[in-house]
């Protein structure tokens, strides 16, 4: 609570707060800052590359899209689907192709990602399935 009345103070200045934070500190009123711990935050840090991974999938997907709507090519299936990638494997188009490689290879890592946080969090007795896919979205 203390710590909340530092911001309306009438005399609102760094040293002023500064002094107010190291009393309350100094006393041991003040909750000291969660640091999680070293193989957590590792674990996190998979989670956000695997995460970046997948928006720069998706972002090479929407390309693809982007592009055959351009040219008038229509595929009826299912975006990305085994039948759907088939399709485009037949489209006589550098782009297309190209995004094809792009989208493959980020697919293979996204799945490396996957298995290497899987490890990660099976070693982790703390961390649970659940808590990974919590810090993904």
């Amino acid at each position: 609570m203390k710590t909340e009345a530092i911001a309306p103070a009438k005399s609102k200045t760094d040293r002023v707060d500064a002094l107010t934070l190291a009393n309350l500190l100094r006393g041991g009123r003040i909750a000291e800052p969660y640091i999680p711990k070293q193989n957590t935050m590792e674990l996190r840090e998979l989670v956000r590359y695997r995460a970046n991974l997948v928006r720069m999938r998706t972002n090479v997907e929407n390309r693809i899209h982007g592009h055959l709507l351009m040219n008038n090519v229509r595929i009826d299936a299912k975006p990305f689907s085994k039948g759907f990638v088939e399709e485009i494997r037949r489209v006589d188009d550098l782009k297309v192709q190209g995004y094809l490689r792009l989208v493959e290879s980020v697919d293979r890592e996204v799945h490396e990602a996957s298995r290497a946080k899987s490890k990660e969090a099976a070693d982790d007795a703390g961390a649970s399935i659940q808590q990974c896919l919590m810090f993904m979205l």
